[in-house]
Order: C-alpha cells, then structure tokens, then sequence
C-alpha cells in the first residue's frame, strides 16, 4: 500500500513543480534576462575601441544572444526540469530498494555508467560546442558586414538619384 501511494504521489509533486515553473519562476527568469542583456550591452558599450576593432559586430552579438539564450532556457524551464527528473530518479531508487535490493543496484549502476561516458566525452563536447561557437561568429560577422554593406549601396544609390533629380 505505501508503494501504491507512492507512485499516485509523485505525479501530483511533478505537477506541483510545473505549476511553480509556469506562475513564479518564468516571470523572474524574463525579469532577469532583462537584466541581463541591457547589463551586457552597457558593458559593451563600455569596451575599448581596440577590442571593437578586432572582433566584428555580428560576432559580438551572436555571442551576446546566444550566452543569454542559453541562461535563459537554463533559468526558464531547464532548473525544473532537472530538479523534477532529480526527484523522480531518488523516487525510483527508494521503490526499486523497497522491491529488490538488485534492482536497485542495477539501476545504480547503469546510473554510474552513464556519468563514467559522459565524463569520458565531455572534452569532445566541449571542443565541438567552442568550434560550433566560432563558425557561427563567423557566420554573424559575415553577415552583418554584407547588411552593413547592402546599406551603403543602397544610401549611395539614392544618394545619386536625388543628384540626377537636382
């Protein structure tokens, strides 16, 4: 019987910790992005003009959006998350130790394995990830300059125009 209550529990805690993610924290994750971005932008506006003239502005601002992406998406929905599969994951141990005493090791011990490969590669993510990163600064900076450069052309274009008009 407590094993059957239980496991009606746990749903009605997962809900519980949805409805804290929806109502409280996604409006203090927006307030702190907020924050954040005009934090960062100020910041840049502050930086030498050497540092602006060795990285481009399309770089700066991918990186900008994509740093403050990343906490926003860990702040706004990812916390809870994690800590609603940390809850569920001790939850399964105890009812697999409350069955069977080898279950639960096996879980543990796949548990163990995971992390032990995810160790073992995360040097690899972490190169992947950085030079994933740089191709799209790249790709920002490249961008931004052929916008910049569209502008000019056409401000040049009109620029004549209205001299052929005069």
């Amino acid at each position: 019987l407590p094993v059957v209550f239980a496991i009606a529990f746990v749903p009605i805690v997962f809900a519980g910790i949805r409805f804290l993610n929806v109502f409280l924290l996604v409006r203090i994750a927006q307030q702190f992005v907020a924050d954040l971005r005009l934090t960062l932008y100020e910041r840049f506006l502050n930086l030498s003009l050497r540092y602006h003239g060795r990285h481009s502005a399309g770089s700066l601002i991918q990186r900008l959006m994509s740093d403050v992406g990343q906490v926003q998406s860990l702040e706004g929905g990812e916390a809870i998350q994690i800590l609603g599969d940390m809850i569920i994951f001790l939850f399964s141990v105890s009812v697999a130790f409350t069955l069977s005493v080898h279950l639960a090791l096996i879980c543990l011990v796949t548990m163990a394995l995971y992390v032990g490969i995810f160790h073992l590669f995360s040097k690899r993510i972490r190169a992947a990830t950085l030079s994933y990163r740089k191709l799209n600064d790249r790709i920002a900076a490249r961008l931004q300059e052929t916008l910049a450069g569209v502008r000019q052309v056409q401000h040049r274009g009109m620029h004549i125009r209205f001299q052929h008009r005069a």
